[in-house]
C-alpha cells in the first residue's frame, strides 16, 4: 500500500493525527526499497493534499499535515516547494490554501531563522532554483486575488507574507551575478503581471524594488566588455541626495529651498534628514554648485523660504506642534548647518568667494524686506506641556521668564549665528537695536549654582531626579533653542553609556523620561543621529542578563521601559526596517513590532509552548497564587513580549469554553498587565485583540470586554496608547463590528476619547484622516498629489508643506507616471514661467531627494532603467506630432535629473574627502550617475525606435549632458 493509500484510508477511518503518523512511519520501516527523505516528503504532502480537494478547509487534513511537519516527515523545504508546485495549481479553496500556506509562515517563524534559505528553500539549493520557487509565489499570489476572501482566512494576506519572504532570500546569495539575464526577464515578466494587483503598499514597494534589480541586470549583460553589476551595493549605496534646480529662476530656487529644509525636518529621525548633519551639508553643497547664484542670492532664499515655513504654523499651541518645532530647527540646527557648509566649500573648490559677506547681505534682505513674514515668526511663544506629566500648568508663555520676556525670533536667530561665529555682534546690532547679550537662561541658572552647562543638564537628567522634576525641565528646555544641541549631546552619551554598562536602574529612569516627555525626542532627533542612540538600546535588550537579577519584579518592570522608549521611537519615526548597529554588531528590531502575532500553540516550539502553558496557570487559573519569582527568572523578556498576545488569546479562548465565562478570573488575570510589572507588554496585546476581533466579528464579546478593560482602568501607559492608538481607532471604525459592540456593552464614547486624549486628538481635529489615502498608490490619487504641490510651489514665497510622507510610500511607477503627466501639463505650450520652475523643482527634487528605509527603490535609476523603457511603446505608438512633444518633456525631465544626480554625487565625494571619509586615490573613479547614464545611452541605441532615436538626439543636442557626460 503506498503512502498515499495509507493517508486517505487513515482519514476516511477517522484515525488520529498520531495514529495516521505511526501508520506511516511503520509502513516506511518495512519498505523494501527506501525513498529519500525528500521524495518521502513530497509523497506524504501529496497524498493529503488530493484529499483536501474532496474535502476543502478539513481540520484534521491540516493536523495530520502539522503532525508531519513537527515530526520531519516532511522537511520544511520540501513542504514550501510542494505547496508552491502542487496545491498551488491544483486547489481551488482560498481557505485551505491559506491553512497550508500559514503553515509554512508559522513553521518557519518557529526557528527564528531571519531568512527564508535554509527553512522554506533548501540551503544548499543554487539561485536558478530560488528564483523560480519565487517565480511560482508570484502566480501564487496573483491567484490569491481571484479567489473568495473571509476574514477568518485571509489568503491575499498570506501569500503577500509568503513573497515578500522569499523575495528575501535572494540577498543571501554571495553575487547577484549568478541570476541570468534570462531568468531576470522572466521574472521582471512575473512581477510586471503582479503589479496589476491591487496589492498592498508593502508588498508593491518590494515587488518594484525588485523589478528595477532584475532590470539593472538586464540591461547590463549585453555588454560583454563590462562587469556585473551589483544589484544590492547599487540600491543600499544609493547616494544621499537633495533636490536640484533644473531652471535658474527665484521662482524655482526658492520652491527648490524650501523643499529641501522640508526633507530636512519630516525626515530628521531617519538617516536621510538633518539628525544627519554630513547628508544635511551634502545638500547644501549640491544645491549651491548646481545653480549659478553667488552666496547673498542663495542664503537669501534659503532663509526666506525658512521663514515662510515658520510663519504659517501658529505659535500658540497647547502642544508642541509643528511651529515650535520649526522655530527650534532653523534657530537651532541650520545656522551649524550653514557653518559646515561654509567649511566645506571653501576647502573644495570654492576658496575664492566671500560667503561671509554673501550672508551680510542675505541678512540685511530679510530684515530690510521682509518685516511682515518675521512678524509672523515674532509671536510669543508658549511653553510646551508634556501632556500628561506638565508642571507648567502655571507658566503660559517666556514672558513668566525675566530678563526673557522681550525674546523675539530675530533676536534668537541673530544669537545663533553669533554662536557658530557667522556673523559678529557688531553686525548684529545694526538689523535688531533691541539685541542683548545676556546668556540663556539655564545658562544662567548653572552660572548661579557655579557649574557647567553640561554639568547642570546632566544633574536635571539624573536618577536622583524625580520624574515630575526632569519633566518640568525638560518643558523649559524645549523653548531654550541654544541649549538643545547640548541636551541632545548629553542625552545621547548617558544613553549610550548606561546601554552599554548594563546599567538597568538609570538606563530604565532615562528612557521612562524621555518617552514620557511627548516633544524631547523631536528635539533631539534634530541634533543627533536617532538610529545610533537606539542601537545601544537594542544592544542592551540583547545583551541583559535577566537571571542574574537580585529582585526579578522590580527588575522586569525597568527592563519595560527600556522597551516601552524603543518601540515609541520605533513607532513614531517608522524606523523598524533600520539596519541598527553597534561597531561590527547589527540589530534588528522588527521582533519589536511583530508583538501582535498571535501564535497556534501546535506552531510554537515546545521551550515556548511551555512558557505559554506556565503563565496561563499563573495568570488567568483561578486556583492560581499569582506571578512568583520562579516564573519570572524562567521567562526571557523579550520571549515574554512576544508571547503576550498568545496568552491573551488563549486565556480569553479558554474563558469561553465554559457556558458561562468566568469573567471574574479572567480580568483578574488582566489586571495583572495593568501594573508596571507587565504593561509594557501592552502595545502588541492591544494590537493583537483588535486582529481577534476583526476575525471574530460578532462572535468577540469576550476580546471587546477585555479590550476596553485594557484601555479604560488606567493601568495601560500612555505611551502605550500612542503606539497602539490609531490601530484601535481604525477597528473601532468598521461597520461590521458596530453591533457586536452594542451587544457587548462597548463603552465606545470613553475609549475613543481616551485614544484620542492620548494621540492629542481633539474634537475639532477627530476627522483627521489616521493614514495615507490609499487612493494615492494609484496613478489618480498620485497625480492629484503632484497637482497639488505644483500648484502651492507657483510664485509665492508662502510655500505650504508639501507631504513628503505621501511621496515617500507612493509605488515608484505610479509615481513617476504622474509626475511625467503633469510634467506634460505643466510644461506644455500654454503653460507660464512659473508653471516650468516650480515643475522642474518638484522634478528635481523628487528624483535626487533621498528615500526613507523602507520606502522602496530610488527614483533616479528607476526612471532611467524601468520607467522610460517601459514608456517608449506608448511614445512610439503616437502620432509625430504627438510624439515630439511628449518626448522633449520626458528628455527635459531625464536630463535635468542626471544633471542634479551628477552634482549630488561630486557634493557627496566633497565632503566626504573633506571628512577623511574617502580615500584620495577613490575620488577619481567613475560615478555611479556616469555608470548608469552609459547604460542607458547604450539601451536607446539598441532600442532602434522612433522615441528613443529622439531622445537619442535631444540628448546628444544638450549642452548640458555633453558637458557633464561626454557621451
Amino acid at each position: 500500500m503506498s503512502i498515499q493509500d495509507i493517508s486517505r484510508t487513515a482519514f476516511l477511518a477517522g484515525l488520529s493525527p498520531a495514529k495516521w503518523e505511526k501508520l506511516v512511519r511503520t509502513s516506511l520501516s518495512k519498505a523494501q526499497h527506501q525513498d529519500p527523505p525528500d521524495t518521502v516528503g513530497q509523497n506524504i504532502f501529496v497524498g493529503i493534499v488530493t484529499l483536501f480537494t474532496a474535502y476543502p478547509a478539513n481540520s484534521t487534513l491540516e493536523d495530520y499535515l502539522q503532525v508531519a511537519l513537527e515530526s520531519k516527515l516532511i522537511p520544511l523545504p520540501i513542504f514550501s516547494e510542494s505547496f508552491l508546485e502542487f496545491a498551488c495549481p491544483s486547489l481551488q479553496d482560498s481557505a485551505t490554501l491559506d491553512i497550508i500556506c500559514r503553515l509554512v509562515l508559522n513553521s518557519h517563524y518557529t526557528t527564528n531563522s531571519p531568512s527564508p534559505l535554509g527553512t522554506l528553500i533548501s540551503s544548499s539549493a543554487p539561485i536558478s532554483f530560488t528564483l523560480d520557487i519565487i517565480q511560482k509565489s508570484l502566480q501564487f499570489l496573483r491567484k490569491s486575488y481571484t479567489l473568495p476572501q473571509s476574514h477568518i482566512h485571509p489568503l491575499t494576506q498570506s501569500a503577500s507574507e509568503l513573497v515578500r519572504l522569499l523575495l528575501s532570500s535572494i540577498r543571501e546569495y554571495d553575487n547577484a551575478s549568478q541570476k541570468s539575464a534570462a531568468q531576470s526577464a522572466q521574472l521582471v515578466a512575473e512581477i510586471n503581471q503582479t503589479l496589476q494587483m491591487p496589492l498592498t503598499m508593502e508588498v508593491r514597494q518590494t515587488l518594484e524594488t525588485w523589478l528595477l534589480s532584475s532590470s539593472l541586470l538586464i540591461s547590463s549583460g549585453p555588454d560583454p566588455g563590462s562587469a556585473p553589476v551589483d544589484l544590492y551595493a547599487g540600491f543600499q549605496s544609493s547616494l544621499p541626495s537633495a533636490r536640484m534646480s533644473g531652471v535658474s529662476s527665484a521662482d524655482s530656487d526658492l520652491a527648490a529651498h524650501s523643499l529641501l529644509l522640508q526633507q530636512l525636518l519630516v525626515y530628521r529621525a531617519a538617516s536621510v534628514g538633518c539628525g544627519n548633519e554630513s547628508l544635511s551639508v551634502t545638500l547644501l553643497l549640491s544645491h549651491f554648485r548646481s545653480t549659478p547664484v553667488n552666496p547673498a542670492t542663495f542664503f537669501a532664499q534659503l532663509l526666506l523660504a525658512a521663514i515662510s515655513l515658520l510663519s504659517q504654523h501658529p505659535q500658540q499651541s497647547i502642544e508642541l506642534g509643528r511651529g515650535l518645532l520649526w522655530r527650534a530647527f532653523i534657530i537651532g540646527r541650520l545656522p551649524r548647518f550653514l557653518f559646515r557648509f561654509q567649511e566645506v566649500a571653501a576647502a573644495t573648490g570654492n576658496s575664492d568667494v566671500d560667503f561671509r559677506a554673501g550672508l551680510h547681505s542675505a541678512l540685511n534682505n530679510l530684515f530690510g524686506g521682509h518685516q511682515d513674514l518675521l512678524e509672523q515668526c515674532d509671536m510669543s511663544v508658549h511653553a510646551p506641556s508634556s501632556g500628561s506629566m506638565s508642571m507648567l500648568s502655571s507658566v503660559d508663555s517666556l514672558t513668566d521668564y525675566d530678563p526673557f520676556k522681550q525674546v523675539t525670533f530675530r533676536q534668537e536667530l541673530l544669537h545663533a549665528l553669533i554662536s557658530v561665529r557667522l556673523i559678529d555682534s557688531s553686525f548684529a546690532s545694526t538689523l535688531c537695536h533691541t539685541l542683548s547679550d545676556h546668556p540663556g537662561r539655564f545658562v544662567a541658572e548653572a552660572q548661579e549654582l557655579g557649574v557647567e552647562l553640561d554639568t547642570y543638564i546632566d544633574g536635571k537628567l539624573s536618577p536622583e531626579t524625580p520624574l515630575n522634576e526632569t519633566i518640568a525641565f525638560l518643558d523649559r528646555a524645549m523653548i531654550d533653542y541654544e541649549t538643545h544641541a547640548l541636551l541632545s549631546e548629553v542625552i545621547s552619551k548617558r544613553y549610550a553609556t548606561w546601554s552599554d554598562s548594563l546599567d538597568l536602574d538609570s538606563l530604565a529612569d532615562l528612557s521612562k523620561k524621555l518617552y514620557t516627555h511627548d516633544h524631547v525626542v523631536d528635539i533631539i532627533s534634530l541634533h543627533i543621529s536617532l538610529p545610533d542612540l537606539l542601537s545601544h538600546g537594542l544592544a542592551f535588550l540583547e545583551d541583559f542578563d535577566f537571571a542574574a537579577v537580585v529582585d526579578p519584579q522590580f527588575a522586569l518592570g525597568h527592563f519595560g521601559d527600556v522597551v516601552l522608549f524603543l518601540q515609541r521611537c520605533l513607532y513614531r519615526y517608522q524606523l523598524f526596517s533600520f539596519d541598527f548597529h553597534v561597531g561590527e554588531r547589527h540589530f534588528s528590531a522588527e521582533y519589536l513590532r511583530s508583538t501582535f502575532m498571535v501564535y497556534g500553540l501546535d506552531a510554537l516550539p515546545q521551550e515556548e509552548r511551555k512558557i505559554v502553558n506556565d503563565w496561563l496557570k499563573a495568570v488567568f487559573d483561578s486556583q492560581s497564587e499569582g506571578i512568583d519569582d520562579q516564573i519570572l527568572r524562567s521567562t526571557n523578556p523579550k520571549m515574554l513580549l512576544k508571547l503576550s498576545a498568545t496568552l491573551f488569546s488563549e486565556g480569553i479562548a479558554g474563558s469561553t469554553k465554559f457556558e458561562t465565562p468566568d469573567r471574574d478570573t479572567l480580568l483578574g488575570g488582566v489586571s495583572y498587565f495593568l501594573g508596571p510589572l507587565l504593561n509594557w507588554t501592552l502595545v502588541g496585546v492591544l494590537r493583537g485583540l483588535a486582529n481577534e476581533i476583526r476575525r471574530q466579528g460578532p462572535m468577540s464579546a469576550v476580546y471587546l470586554v477585555v479590550f476596553e478593560n485594557l484601555i479604560l482602568t488606567g493601568g495601560c501607559p500612555r505611551a502605550v496608547l500612542q503606539m497602539a492608538g490609531r490601530s484601535v481607532l481604525r477597528l473601532l471604525a468598521e461597520p461590521e463590528l458596530q453591533s457586536a459592540m452594542q451587544s457587548a456593552q462597548f463603552n465606545l464614547p470613553s475609549v475613543k476619547q481616551a485614544i484620542n486624549a492620548a494621540l492629542g486628538i481633539h474634537e475639532d481635529n477627530a476627522s483627521v484622516p489616521l493614514a495615507i489615502t490609499p487612493s494615492l498608490a494609484h496613478a489618480d490619487g498620485s497625480r492629484v498629489l503632484i497637482r497639488t504641490v505644483l500648484n502651492s510651489l507657483r510664485g509665492s514665497p508662502n510655500t505650504p508643506p508639501v507631504p513628503l510622507m505621501q511621496f515617500a510610500f507612493m509605488p515608484p511607477h505610479a509615481l513617476l507616471a504622474a509626475l511625467y503627466h503633469e510634467l506634460c501639463a505643466a510644461l506644455g505650450p500654454q503653460s507660464q514661467t512659473p508653471a516650468h520652475s516650480s515643475a522642474y523643482a518638484l522634478s528635481n527634487f523628487l528624483f535626487t531627494a533621498p528615500r526613507p528605509s523602507g520606502s522602496g527603490p530610488p527614483l533616479f535609476p528607476y526612471l532611467l532603467k524601468v520607467f522610460v523603457p517601459s514608456l517608449l511603446p506608448q511614445l512610439d505608438a503616437l502620432p509625430p506630432a504627438e510624439r515630439t512633444p511628449n518626448v522633449t518633456v520626458l528628455v527635459g525631465m531625464t536630463c535635468a535629473a542626471m544633471n542634479a544626480t551628477l552634482s549630488l554625487e561630486r557634493a557627496t565625494r566633497a565632503v566626504m574627502l573633506f571628512e577623511e571619509a574617502l580615500a584620495s586615490d577613490r575620488q577619481d573613479r567613475p560615478l555611479f550617475v556616469e555608470k548608469l547614464t552609459r547604460q542607458f545611452i547604450s539601451y536607446l541605441r539598441r532600442a532602434k525606435g522612433p522615441a528613443s532615436s529622439l531622445i537619442l538626439q535631444k540628448l546628444q543636442g544638450s549642452p548640458s549632458f555633453i558637458a557633464n557626460f561626454h557621451i
